[in-house]
């Protein structure tokens, strides 16, 4: 079984994600801001980490935005598979040169589970 941790602040959007995933098989955790994955892969391991990009991370200072990949890269490190997904494409070039994988919303159901389940 899949352990995912779903980073997202919209709660539909969250609660979406955590239902399909379910239904795929996986064991999945979903928080709402990067303190609280943070907190939580401290305590846990992780498979597949799916994260939005945080909006009012990226709108705020370079330091936050630099932050935020680096808590991504952590995951990666620490051999979770991160997969980023945002609406907003002018980031994709950044997120990839950080050896991070990038996906446009919406994302389909389908596409979802292929890409945890690999």
């Amino acid at each position: 079984m899949k352990r995912v941790m779903v980073i997202e602040d919209n709660p539909s959007i969250r609660a979406v994600y955590a239902d399909l995933l379910h239904l795929a098989g996986c064991d999945v955790a979903v928080v709402e801001t990067m303190d609280e994955a943070s907190a939580l892969y401290q305590k846990e391991s992780f498979d597949v980490i799916i994260s939005d990009v945080i909006v009012h991370v990226v709108g705020s200072d370079r330091e936050q935005w630099s932050a935020l990949l680096a808590l991504w890269r952590d995951f990666r490190a620490n051999g979770s598979h991160v997969i980023v997904v945002s609406g907003r494409e002018e980031l994709r070039e950044e997120i990839e040169s950080a050896g991070i994988s990038f996906y446009i919303k919406p994302m389909s159901g389908s596409q979802l589970i292929e890409l945890v389940m690999g």
